[in-house]
C-alpha cells in the first residue's frame, strides 16, 4: 500500500532505518578470520594459505577426500569426513569434475557473477563524513557507493588519514577490469568532482584491488540452475 501510494505521487510513510548500530571489530573484518584460524591451529588444525581446491573425490554419497594445488603447482591430497564449501560453487563444480568423473554438475558452470573493482583513496585528514557508506545512485556516478571503513573501526587506519573505498562494478575481461590503476583512480576523482564535500588536494595516492567473483547475478534461469546444483 505503501509503495502504490508513492507511486501515484503522494507522500507515503518514512521507514525508519533497520538498525540503530551494529557490532564491527574494530581492527576490520579480517579480526574474525584470524580468530577463526587461531581456534584451528588451538585444536591440533592447521590452515593452509596460498592454496586452491583443485579436485574432489566422492563416492557417490559423500565426499571422501580432496585435492590443494600451492602456488608452486604442486598438489596435495587430503582424506576427510566432510567438506564445508564456501567458495563459488562453479570452482566446486570444476574441482568435482576433475576428481571423479561420475559426477557431473553442469548447472553450476551456467551460474554467474559479477566482478568488482575497489578503489581505496588515501586522505590526510581524520575523517571526510559521519557516515559509513553513501550510495551513488545517479546515472553521472560510475561508482556504485563509497565506503569511509574508518567509521566502523577508528584503530584500523591512522588518526590524522583516513581511506574512501570507491566500489566500480566490472567483469574480468571487461574495459574497466582491463584498465591500468591510474585510469581507475582518475574515474574515481571524476565522481568525487560531483559531489560537494570532497577536496582533492587532501588525497596522498590510492590502492587498487580486484574481486572476480563478487557478488552473484540473478538472470531468468538463476532458479532453476541453482536448484539443479543443489539436488
Amino acid at each position: 500500500r505503501d509503495i502504490a501510494k508513492k507511486l501515484l505521487g503522494g507522500t507515503g510513510e518514512e521507514h525508519k532505518d533497520y538498525w540503530d548500530d551494529y557490532v564491527y571489530p574494530e581492527k576490520g573484518m579480517g579480526t574474525v578470520f584470524e580468530n577463526m584460524a587461531e581456534c584451528v591451529n588451538n585444536s591440533s588444525g592447521e590452515v593452509i594459505l596460498s592454496s586452491s581446491l583443485s579436485r574432489v573425490w566422492s563416492d557417490g554419497q559423500k565426499v571422501t577426500k580432496i585435492s590443494v594445488e600451492n602456488e608452486d603447482g604442486n598438489e596435495t591430497e587430503y582424506s576427510c569426513d566432510a567438506l564445508i564449501n564456501t567458495i563459488p560453487l562453479t570452482y566446486l563444480a570444476s574441482a568435482l569434475d576433475a576428481g571423479n568423473s561420475s559426477i557431473r554438475i553442469e548447472s553450476a558452470h551456467d551460474l554467474k557473477y559479477r566482478g568488482l573493482i575497489l578503489i581505496n583513496i588515501v586522505f590526510k585528514k581524520s575523517q571526510i563524513m559521519p557516515y559509513d557508506w553513501v550510495y551513488l545512485l545517479d546515472p553521472v556516478f560510475k561508482c556504485n557507493r563509497f565506503t569511509e571503513q574508518k567509521n566502523m573501526g577508528g584503530k584500523m587506519i591512522p588518526k590524522d588519514k583516513t581511506i574512501l573505498c570507491f566500489e566500480l562494478s566490472a567483469n574480468p575481461g571487461d574495459t574497466f577490469w582491463e584498465s591500468d590503476d591510474e585510469l581507475l583512480f582518475k574515474v574515481a576523482l571524476s565522481d568525487i568532482e560531483k559531489i560537494d564535500f570532497f577536496n582533492e588536494s587532501d588525497i596522498e595516492t590510492f590502492h587498487i584491488s580486484r574481486m572476480s567473483e563478487a557478488y552473484p547475478m540473478y538472470d531468468l534461469n538463476f532458479n532453476k540452475q541453482l536448484e539443479n546444483v543443489i539436488e
